[in-house]
Parts: structure tokens; C-alpha cells; sequence
């Protein structure tokens, strides 16, 4: 990493650190999509078409409980972190993964 030596000595760490929030906001954005499809083919088998959730954010409490677990599982996990801040760059390739996994769920 260039940078860290051209601009700081801790700019890699922050740019891993910064790719580990990133993930964990990817993570809440795609299981929230699949809630909310998982959502709208249950309604489309029942054809109770007025009360689909339409955007992401519209979640029942137990899935929004789920979903905070598990990013808060990634978010808050000290492997996780202790890796991106020491200076691996995992936390980019778990942001390529879910990028292209989000990317499919579009």
C-alpha cells in the first residue's frame, strides 16, 4: 500500500476498517431483500396483495431481530475486526463477495 507511505502510516488499516462497515451494511441491505421477496411470494401464494411490504426497511420484528444479529455478528466479531485493523485485506474480499451478491439481488 503506496498510500501508507506517501500519506499515512495507518491508511491501509482505516481503508480495511472502512471495508468491514461496509460489509456489514451489505449484509443488512441483502438479508433485508430477501425478507421482503421471501414477503411478497408468501403474499402472492395467499394473493393478499395489500399487505406485500415494497421496500427493504419494512420489516416484521422478528426478522428485523435476525437481521440485527447477524450484522451485528460480523460487526462486532473480534476475529473480524482484529484482522482488518492489524492490516489484512479480507474485509475486501468479503465487500467483493457481497457486492456481487447483492449485485444479484437487484
Amino acid at each position: 500500500m503506496v498510500p501508507n507511505l506517501t500519506l499515512h502510516p495507518a491508511f491501509g488499516k482505516i481503508v480495511f476498517a472502512l471495508a468491514d462497515l461496509l460489509c456489514g451494511y451489505l449484509l443488512l441491505v441483502i438479508i433485508q431483500l430477501q425478507s421482503v421477496r421471501g414477503a411478497i411470494a408468501e403474499a402472492d401464494t395467499r394473493k393478499g396483495a395489500q399487505d406485500m411490504p415494497t421496500k427493504p426497511g419494512s420489516l416484521s420484528g422478528q426478522n428485523s431481530r435476525a437481521t440485527a444479529f447477524a450484522v451485528s455478528f460480523w460487526l462486532f466479531n473480534p476475529l473480524v475486526f482484529t484482522v482488518s485493523t492489524r492490516g489484512n485485506a479480507d474485509a475486501l474480499i468479503c465487500l467483493l463477495v457481497l457486492g456481487m451478491s447483492s449485485s444479484m439481488h437487484d
